[in-house]
């Protein structure tokens, strides 16, 4: 069954301004602005991130089946790093901001949440991460979870678009 979670068509009156962390163990916890400092001393955290890449997939099932097209510019984005050991994926739903950490890469690229994505994850652009680490994005984060998702002016490309330029 392909994920449920989309980023179309809403316009964020479900945003609960969290950041939502899955381990590979399945233990998936929420995070308010004022409890991301806590994510520091988790595992992983503190790794140098080497290369981060990101991704379109259909938004549902109909454009992966071929009706539609991802070339319209109606797709959802994500991102992938990897660290020395550990690879993670972050995205924003209408809900909120998800970070998904696994040793296979194969999980956080081709599912969100433990369900398959809509169709293969086409890579659109890579870069490096020059060193940082998540750890240092979490001051940042804390701003992007006071912005709502909204369909026209803050959706997961928006998102993506603005990880990308603090590497």
């Amino acid at each position: 069954m392909a994920s449920s979670y989309s980023s179309s068509g809403k316009a964020g009156n479900c945003w609960v301004s969290k950041l939502r962390f899955v381990t590979d163990e399945k233990n998936e916890r929420s995070f308010s602005k004022n409890e991301l400092d806590t994510l520091e001393n988790e595992d992983g955290f503190d790794e140098p991130i080497e290369e981060v890449c990101a991704y379109k997939v259909p938004l549902n099932a109909s454009q992966s089946a071929g009706i539609g097209s991802t070339a319209s510019g109606l797709f959802h984005m994500f991102l992938v790093w990897k660290t020395k050991n550990w690879y993670w994926s972050m995205e924003k739903h209408t809900d909120q901001i998800t970070i998904q950490r696994n040793k296979d890469e194969r999980k956080v690229k081709g599912e969100f949440l433990g369900e398959p994505r809509n169709g293969n994850a086409e890579k659109i652009r890579e870069t490096s991460g020059k060193g940082k680490k998540l750890k240092g994005m979490l001051n940042w984060l804390k701003s992007k979870l006071g912005e709502a998702y909204n369909v026209f002016r803050s959706n997961c490309q928006h998102f993506v678009a603005d990880v990308l330029e603090f590497f």
